[in-house]
């Protein structure tokens, strides 16, 4: 008798939420959840070894593309070839698991800074960022033809950012 009134207690806890929202999950948090993990994932990946501000700049560059491309934080970061952190060639993903606490913390920091505008643009609007070091290495010493349609608008750590010129 007691196990089935303990039971029933533990059912009622977990259906609570349930109930109160009517029957109803709450998409919006859901959404905004994956929104978030996938913004923090990014900007881990791709800046894990910058500053916090690298950090933050990375997560603006990708909020400032959701703005004016009007499209999701998913649709941005899963662009083909546009984050290479998500590029299936690189494996980068793969380490994903392996990102140290610390640059998971500020990676998720930034990235709930910049998705609620918590913290100022330290990018300056910047649609585009990259290792001009490694970009050179990796492309035999050549930078990407779209740099030419772009104005620097800081240099913070590695990464230099960029954005349209109109």
């Amino acid at each position: 008798m007691r196990l089935a009134l303990v039971s029933l207690l533990v059912l009622a806890l977990l259906l609570a939420p349930y109930k109160l929202s009517e029957g109803l999950i709450q998409m919006d948090n859901v959404q905004r959840s994956n929104e978030l993990f996938l913004l923090a994932a990014t900007v881990a990946m791709e800046a894990e070894g910058e500053s916090y501000r690298g950090k933050l700049g990375v997560a603006f560059v990708i909020m400032n593309r959701v703005q004016q491309r009007k499209k999701s934080v998913s649709d941005v970061v899963l662009d083909p070839y546009d984050f290479s952190a998500w590029n299936t060639k690189g494996g980068r993903q793969l380490a994903l698991d392996n990102i140290g606490r610390v640059p998971w913390m500020e990676a998720e920091k930034a990235a709930a800074s910049a998705y609620y505008r918590i913290e100022k643009d330290p990018t300056h609007g910047a649609t585009h960022y990259l290792n001009e070091i490694l970009t050179l290495k990796l492309r035999g010493g050549s930078l990407p033809t779209w740099l030419a349609a772009m104005k620097r608008t800081v240099k913070s750590g590695l990464h230099t950012f960029y954005k349209e010129v109109r």
